[in-house]
């Protein structure tokens, strides 16, 4: 979604949220869901874990597209 948001709204601020958000699409890419601290996890309903999902990505796509119009508001300067 954010590779989306970036092509159609190029800010340099998209590429600082790509950034800081690697280490965690990394250690999601690892996820063993066999390891104790993890069992927790299946605790709660699939139901929950989809609507707080949709939130997130909603709340994800607001903040990138708000900072694109912010930084699009910001004069610039040079040629």
């Amino acid at each position: 979604m954010l590779a989306a948001v970036a092509y159609f709204r190029p800010s340099p601020m998209l590429l600082v949220i790509g950034i800081v958000a690697l280490p965690q699409l990394v250690k999601a890419w690892k996820f063993d869901p066999k390891a104790p601290e993890n069992q927790a996890y299946y605790d709660v309903k699939p139901g929950e874990r989809i609507e707080y999902a949709a939130l997130y990505l909603c709340l994800a796509a607001v903040l990138a597209v708000m900072s694109s119009e912010v930084h699009d508001m910001l004069p610039h300067h040079g040629g």
